[in-house]
């Protein structure tokens, strides 16, 4: 008898493998599967359910296999059963723009301080932190990319915590650089100077006051005199050794919207408007001179009207705009950019040479009127600035107070004679080299320094007060008229 090959017909009905034996045959399965009961088929074997399929991580069933696979973040291992962390910040910093931290199967972006993290995750913007309650800084606060900074303003050093600031005292150091006595305030400092010296125009050093010997006579001269808020009108020292350009200076800073007069001669009347000005420097108002107006007699007999404006240093003529210049019967007027020349006949030869200059002084935008020469006023003459001209005073050490005062005593020719303190300063308020004694009150009246205290000027400052900038009339006037 010979055997038969089962597994030739119909493959043994197996379903894989078919092994013929003597006599007989079996059937198999391949890795991945299992025998069913029948011992014919064969059924798929799920590794997964048996210890994951020895997968670390995920374990995936196929029909007679199985695969591992690894969650994000991890990276399978050559064995196809473990799972690696992936160090996602070794690969371009994790697409972070600042700090990568990795931590198993992920990693996290985070930010330097002075940044804040977008809603991306991944980038980190710049936080301005003068923007919450100032940095926390007590005066300035500087922002910059990823920090900032707190500063102080002049008189002031940062403290310890970087962010207070506290009072420098700079006459600790080098007594602040001043030549005699250094005070401290908050933020700022002051130099002075003993008696009988006057500070220099530096603020620092400190130079000898001149002394003016006992009754020195003296004239008030027609040469450079200056009106605006703060007057200087030049003395002329009848001594052996005089003093460089020195001044009665006083101050009359008149009443908002209302004309003074400045001069008042008989053929020449000078009025000023003064209106109200703030002054950023020192957070206040003051009056200050916006507009002149001449009214001068010229050659002919006739009334010619100058005006000047601040608003463009802008001058008119007879209500006409100039544009250039005006000449005419002795009277000529000329423009200069920022400040206006006039001439007029004053019934005299030389002619009164003014110029109207608009500038700015203390901070302030003003107008200063400024007699170059040729005034010729006469005894009888008047005004703000013209009672000074041309009368004999006298200056004295003042007896009772300090080296730096004077008794100044005018005698005019009328016979009003007034008798006041001035306090002598080494430099004009405009802050030139000459001396000047101050004298008066804001509105050239009394000095309250002590006694003789006659106000600086005759009467009262609301006595020079004109109906308009070519009103002659005022409780002084000199004006004598034209046609």
């Amino acid at each position: 008898c010979d055997d038969i090959n089962e597994c030739l017909t119909n493959n043994g009905n197996c379903s894989q493998n078919c092994t013929n034996t003597i006599g007989s045959y079996t059937c198999s399965c391949t890795a991945g599967y299992l025998m069913s009961v029948d011992g014919k088929m064969c059924d798929d074997i799920n590794e997964c359910l048996t210890n994951n399929g020895n997968c670390s991580q995920n374990c995936t069933n196929t029909i007679g296999i199985y695969t591992c696979s690894c969650t994000a973040g991890y990276l399978m291992s050559v064995d196809g059963k473990m799972c690696d962390d992936i160090n996602e910040c070794l690969t371009n910093n994790g697409n972070c723009s600042q700090n990568c931290t990795n931590t198993i199967g992920s990693y996290t972006c985070s930010c330097t301080a002075g940044y804040l993290m977008s809603v991306d995750g991944k980038t980190c913007d710049d936080i301005n932190e003068c923007i919450t309650n100032n940095g926390h800084c007590s005066q300035t606060c500087t922002n910059s990319i990823g920090s900032y900074m707190c500063s102080c303003s002049i008189g002031y050093h940062l403290s310890m915590d970087g962010k207070a600031c506290v009072d420098a005292n700079e006459c600790t150091k080098n007594n602040g650089n001043c030549s005699q006595n250094c005070t401290n305030s908050i933020g700022s400092y002051m130099c002075s100077c003993t008696a009988g010296y006057q500070l220099n125009v530096d603020n620092r050093t400190c130079r000898v006051l001149p002394t003016i010997p006992p009754t020195s006579p003296a004239l008030l001269v027609n040469d450079t005199a200056v009106g605006d808020p703060l007057y200087a009108v030049p003395l002329l020292l009848n001594i052996s050794n005089p003093l460089n350009g020195p001044s009665l200076c006083y101050e009359v800073h008149g009443r908002a919207n209302t004309t003074f007069n400045l001069v008042s001669d008989v053929c020449t009347s000078v009025n000023a408007l003064y209106s109200s000005t703030v002054r950023p420097l020192y957070n206040d108002t003051m009056n200050v001179i916006t507009k002149i107006g001449i009214l001068a007699k010229d050659s002919s007999g006739s009334c010619q009207q100058i005006q000047v404006n601040l608003d463009g240093c802008a001058a008119l003529v007879n209500g006409a705009p100039l544009t250039g210049s005006y000449l005419m019967n002795n009277v000529g007027v000329r423009m200069f950019g920022d400040r206006v020349r006039v001439s007029v006949p004053n019934c005299g030869n030389p002619n009164l040479v003014a110029w109207v200059v608009c500038d700015q002084q203390l901070g302030v935008n003003m107008i200063r009127f400024v007699i170059s020469r040729g005034l010729n006023l006469r005894p009888t003459s008047h005004g703000i600035i013209g009672q000074f001209w041309n009368i004999p005073i006298q200056i004295a050490p003042y007896a009772g107070g300090a080296k730096d005062l004077y008794v100044i005593t005018v005698n005019p020719a009328d016979g009003n004679t007034r008798r006041f303190i001035g306090r002598q300063y080494g430099l004009t308020w405009d802050f030139s080299h000459q001396v000047c004694y101050y004298s008066g009150n804001a509105q050239g009246g009394r000095s309250g320094l002590g006694t003789p205290d006659d106000t600086v000027i005759e009467g009262t400052y609301k006595d020079y007060i004109t109906s308009g900038l070519y009103s002659s009339n005022f409780g002084f006037t000199q004006f004598g008229g034209c046609q």
